[in-house]
């Protein structure tokens, strides 16, 4: 059974690195950037944020589902209903119809 996570990947990296002895330095090279633009992410510099492409190497690179952290997820849904107006509308019909009293 693939897991996913729930927790938002800023909340959960610094433990997972702990726990696997990576340092930013080697993780930023087994994702394919520069340690120095991982480190801004982690630190929120500069407003630099994790994106879901990201987010899903991380994820591999841990050993992890792909669609393990909710960014990856969030960012593949945006994606898929900006190129499918079928099923936007369906869904947000579905999301207004259930806030109806």
């Amino acid at each position: 059974m693939r897991g996913r996570s729930q927790v938002p990947l800023m909340e959960q990296l610094p433990e997972l690195m702990r726990e696997r002895g990576l340092s930013t330095n080697r993780l930023a090279g087994m994702v394919g950037v520069s340690q120095s633009h991982l480190s801004r992410a982690l630190r929120q510099a500069d407003r630099k944020t994790i994106g879901g492409d990201l987010a899903a190497r991380i994820a591999v690179a841990l050993e992890l589902p792909e669609d393990w952290f909710p960014e990856t997820r969030e960012v593949r849904l945006f994606e898929r209903l900006r190129r499918d107006a079928v099923l936007r509308d369906r869904l947000y019909d579905e999301l207004v119809d259930s806030h109806s009293p």
